[in-house]
């Protein structure tokens, strides 16, 4: 009974550290001056699936490495408008991006493409979260990658 308790009270401390980690990050998030670098990297398939990695910071900077199967492959370079990067911010508070799992998979399927995300916040980047999705990813995340693509196939 004693071993149970403790592994309880572990367990809850856990989930209370963590999301007062994602709430700070929230409101980071939220400030006029938020300091943050996202990337996204697309992995492969067994087919012709885009292979690239987005790295998003919040000055705006962009570099897209296209890997595989991308219209034009290498490093490319691109600088996001304040909106886009305001919209951003604003999906990733929306979305709740810090309250996410860390996986989303099923390794019995072998055909999939994995998509990770990755989320440093603050100036010393404190704040640190990383969502791989690769099966049965929820709503949430979908919505941050659907944004990310919709950026790449913009500016790039």
């Amino acid at each position: 009974m004693c071993g149970l308790l403790r592994y309880t009270a572990g367990l809850f401390a856990f989930m209370l550290i963590s999301a007062c980690a994602g709430n700070k990050a929230q409101r980071q998030l939220k400030k006029d001056d938020a300091v943050f670098h996202l990337r996204m990297e697309k992995g492969p398939c067994f087919g012709s699936c885009p292979v690239y990695n987005l790295d998003v910071k919040s000055d705006g900077t962009a570099v897209l490495e296209a890997i595989r199967f991308m219209p034009k492959e290498g490093m490319l370079l691109a600088q996001l408008p304040p909106v886009e990067i305001d919209s951003l911010k604003e999906l990733l508070v929306t979305r709740e991006f810090f309250a996410l799992d860390s996986i989303y998979d099923n390794p019995s399927l072998s055909d999939l493409p994995a998509t990770k995300v990755s989320l440093e916040v603050g100036r010393e980047k404190e704040l640190n979260k990383t969502v791989i999705g690769r099966y049965d990813t929820p709503e949430d995340f979908d919505a941050v990658v659907a944004f990310l693509e919709r950026l790449r196939k913009r500016h790039f």
